[in-house]
């Protein structure tokens, strides 16, 4: 939706010097009132934000938290969505689909070696999980995009189509945790499946699931993604809110250029 000439003028004062401006090419609808939104950049830094009503008015920041909550959200969404969606879509896990069948008949040739066959179906689960979630995750990616899509031609979000398209989003995210989450869990199980497997002389199966094992996550994340490791973990695992979303969240508020209301605490 184009931004109009009055809006333009408006943000374009509020900008300081050494600042670049960029104006959110969707409008929000919140609480049944129009906002225009716009971030100020100091190199890639947001240095600051500016809310504006249809008629140009600036709201008081208490007006428009949730308006800056629904634009920061949607503008990471996209983004995250458009850069590795696609590439997260085309993965097919041949691989993965083979050791699943092939777990299912040694799950039933084994089913009276009870310590084997526990660590066999523990492995068949972990294959399973994997498809499972990549499955869902496809299915929810083309839920999303047509979402997305949705907002981008009518150039408005609305508090309706934010909070369906975060839900989408975050589901997606679980997906794609519960793929290596899982795969961590069974490290150890899926070794002695393997070990179990050679004992009983079933060579060829077990050298393949011991390359398939190869290729699963490790029981660790490396330490350049324990940050986000544990980021998603408390979300999906210890169904809080991270603490670092709070933290930056509470950065944006303290850059809003809207004025405060007197008395208001910030």
């Amino acid at each position: 939706m184009a931004t109009p000439e009055h809006i333009k003028k408006i943000i374009e004062d509020y900008k300081r010097t050494g600042e670049n401006v960029v104006i959110m090419p969707e409008v929000i609808r919140c609480q049944d009132k129009i906002y225009y939104s716009a971030s100020y950049h100091r190199s890639r830094e947001a240095s600051g934000y500016l809310f504006l009503r249809e008629d140009g008015s600036i709201p008081p920041k208490k007006e428009i938290i949730e308006v800056l909550f629904i634009a920061l959200s949607i503008s990471a969404i996209y983004s995250i969505f458009f850069r590795s969606t696609h590439r997260l879509m085309k993965r097919r896990f041949i691989f993965v689909r083979w050791a699943y069948k092939v777990l299912k008949k040694l799950e039933q040739k084994y089913a009276n070696e009870v310590e084997g066959l526990r660590y066999i179906q523990s492995y068949r689960k972990t294959t399973e999980s994997t498809l499972n979630n990549h499955q869902r995750f496809k299915e929810k990616a083309l839920e999303q995009k047509q979402l997305l899509l949705e907002i981008r031609d009518k150039g408005i979000v609305t508090s309706e189509s934010y909070y369906k398209s975060q839900e989408v989003h975050l589901e997606m995210g679980r997906c794609l945790f519960f793929i290596n989450y899982d795969q961590m869990q069974s490290y150890q199980d899926r070794g002695k499946a393997i070990q179990f497997l050679f004992k009983k002389g079933d060579i060829f199966r077990a050298l393949g699931l011991f390359l398939m094992h190869l290729q699963l996550h490790p029981p660790y994340v490396k330490a350049r993604d324990r940050e986000t490791f544990e980021f998603t973990k408390t979300r999906y695992v210890d169904h809080k809110v991270p603490r670092q979303e709070v933290k930056e969240f509470e950065e944006s508020i303290s850059i809003i250029r809207n004025p405060s209301l007197p008395g208001a605490e910030e």
